[in-house]
């Protein structure tokens, strides 16, 4: 009984001690999860702590120690920096659930971050409603935890078992943290996106993206197309196309970031892609994730007029010569007139100046008086026959190459002519996304709703102007050639802005990096631009045998009328010549 008492008396001052410095949970508590921030998010620059428990005051004791900038704020209010990692504190599951919504429509949302999500009052039966919610807004890198002293973690794995995002398979407990010894945030991308299908909606916009049924002429996809192919190929991922028919819409974002358009498919999870000539915006990239690397700065988009055509055939006449020519040609026709009155004084001054216009004609006639005056007028037909030529052979040219009217090329061009708009309705939406739009006035035209039937409606005006990508229209120009395979539609040098094509994928799309690296080693290959040139020979190919009856023509511009006036006035004279000298030989005969 004495042993047993003095070991009572022993040992009891012992367990007091013990249980005089154990600590309070709350205190283990903010230790547990001071150590997970300190081990998993010290890397990081920034820690975005979103509170949604208005009564919890004990953020700030739990990342007091945690060397990392920290940013705490409430879920409805937007920050202006971009989020690198998560800490997420909510009182119940039905407060996370409600909450968290509001997080995603934030400009710097990011799913790829990592996620520490710590409810106080969790209950195991509500996980599924939360993982279920984190798998909608594509969220992987997430550790969930309940506000205890030794807290219990939860993780999902939607890529484990070739699941590709889209769903999963269990929860993961990692038990109690004093127990778990291993990795809370591991690489869960280890089966990369083998096994996967994706669904992507492509438009018919060639050269990027072309819909076999709408273009028989080609038997290869567009470029976007077949670079999404080969990625699948090497990364092991299938592609299931879905064609739709809104190339020619232009989506837009809203300021809840929520498209309008064909890219809303993306958030409504009816595909996993969109491609196809899809232009690159700085609200598009805000709101998707996107691959830009493989068409970036390739393409203009630049202002289009008719081309110039040929002037009315009859100011060739004059048009060989210019002003200057002209002048000094008249001036040598008088001076050489009133030399020739002055030395010889002829009795009949209206012949001689037939005789000189004669001569540029090189029309013969007998050369009558002294030598004094044979000499002058040699001299005139020297001249005169070197300004025939001169005169003849560029009329002759002017069959190939025509005079033209002047071509309107520039933005100054366009104000000073008076020029309308006949822009289309996508590159109208374009032009206000990128805030480009105010110099170009509302379309009032008729014809102009689509891009390429704007740049058929151009190419039968002379008083109207359209925008549109080259690319585009260097894909589709061969169906603007005239009768002889000219071009009837002049593209401006000066280009107004640079145009970035992307593939749009939803925010948080797994491997990403992935498909950025194959895209640019297919760029950096020349594989992209050989492709691109593979097309656009294709379609000019066809495009030739189509038209092969005209487009192998010489474009002559034969002047039919000067030809027809010339041999009708020709041949008018050659009778009057021949009557006249019948009159003057009637008359010898009666005098005799």
């Amino acid at each position: 009984m004495l042993v047993g008492y003095l070991t009572l008396v022993c040992v009891f001052p012992v367990y007091q001690s013990r249980l005089l410095y154990e600590e309070p949970p709350d205190i283990l508590f903010q230790k547990c999860v001071s150590d997970i921030i300190k081990t998993y998010f010290n890397d990081y620059k920034e820690l975005s702590i979103i509170d949604m428990n208005t009564d919890n005051e004990e953020i700030l004791k739990i990342v007091n120690n945690a060397y990392v900038t920290i940013l705490i704020r409430k879920p409805d209010c937007r920050s202006n920096i971009e989020n690198e990692a998560y800490f997420v504190a909510a009182g119940s599951s039905n407060e996370f659930i409600n909450d968290f919504p509001e997080l995603v429509e934030e400009v710097f949302w990011k799913p790829h971050a990592k996620f520490l999500i710590m409810i106080k009052n969790l209950k195991k039966n509500h996980l599924t409603k939360i993982f279920n919610l984190l798998l909608k807004y594509h969220v992987i890198n997430v550790l969930i935890m309940n506000e205890s002293a030794d807290p219990e973690l939860y993780t999902y794995n939607p890529l484990e078992n070739y699941k590709c995002g889209h769903q999963y398979d269990r929860i993961i407990e990692y038990g109690k943290y004093s127990m778990s010894k291993q990795n809370l945030f591991p690489d869960k991308f280890v089966t990369g996106l083998r096994n996967c299908t994706f669904k992507v909606a492509i438009p018919h916009w060639g050269p990027y993206a072309i819909n076999p049924e709408k273009q028989s002429n080609t038997k290869h996809p567009g470029v976007e197309e077949a670079m999404l192919t080969e990625i699948g190929k090497l990364e092991d991922f299938k592609i299931q196309f879905i064609h739709t028919n809104d190339g020619e819409e232009f989506s837009t974002i809203k300021e809840d970031f929520t498209a309008v358009g064909p890219l809303y498919m993306l958030q409504s999870r009816r595909v996993d892609m969109i491609m196809g000539g899809m232009l690159l915006t700085h609200h598009r990239a805000k709101a998707f994730d996107y691959i830009w690397d493989h068409l970036a700065y390739t393409d203009e988009v630049s202002y289009q007029v008719k081309k110039s055509t040929a002037v009315a055939q009859w100011k060739n006449i004059y048009l060989e010569f210019d002003a200057i020519v002209w002048t000094v040609f008249i001036c040598a026709f008088l001076v050489y007139f009133i030399i020739f009155v002055i030395f010889v004084r002829p009795k009949d001054k209206g012949l001689i100046v037939l005789k000189m216009v004669g001569y540029l004609f090189l029309a013969g006639n007998r050369l009558k008086g002294n030598f004094f005056t044979r000499y002058l007028f040699i001299h005139w037909v020297l001249f005169a026959y070197i300004i025939n030529v001169y005169y003849v052979s560029n009329l002759v040219s002017l069959t190939t190459n025509p005079f033209e009217n002047y071509q309107v090329c520039s933005e100054e061009d366009l104000t000073k002519y008076n020029m309308k708009p006949c822009v289309s309705r996508v590159m109208n939406n374009y032009l206000a996304s990128v805030g480009i739009n105010d110099s170009v006035p509302v379309n009032g035209v008729k014809g102009c709703e689509l891009l390429l039937d704007s740049i058929k409606t151009v190419s039968e005006s002379d008083d109207l102007f359209t925008i549109v990508i080259r690319s585009i229209y260097r894909y589709n120009k061969y169906k603007y050639f005239d009768k002889f395979g000219d071009e009837m539609i002049y593209t401006f040098k000066k280009p107004i802005t640079k145009a970035v094509y992307a593939i749009y994928l939803y925010k948080g799309f797994p491997m990403l990096h992935k498909l950025h690296l194959q895209a640019m080693r297919m760029r950096e290959n020349g594989l992209i631009d050989n492709y691109l040139n593979r097309l656009y020979w294709e379609n000019r190919l066809y495009n030739d045998f189509k038209i092969k009856n005209q487009s192998n023509k010489v474009n002559i511009n034969v002047p039919w009328q000067i030809l027809l006036f010339g041999y009708i006035l020709s041949g008018l004279v050659f009778c009057m010549e021949i009557i006249w000298k019948k009159i003057l030989a009637n008359r010898c005969c009666v005098l005799l």
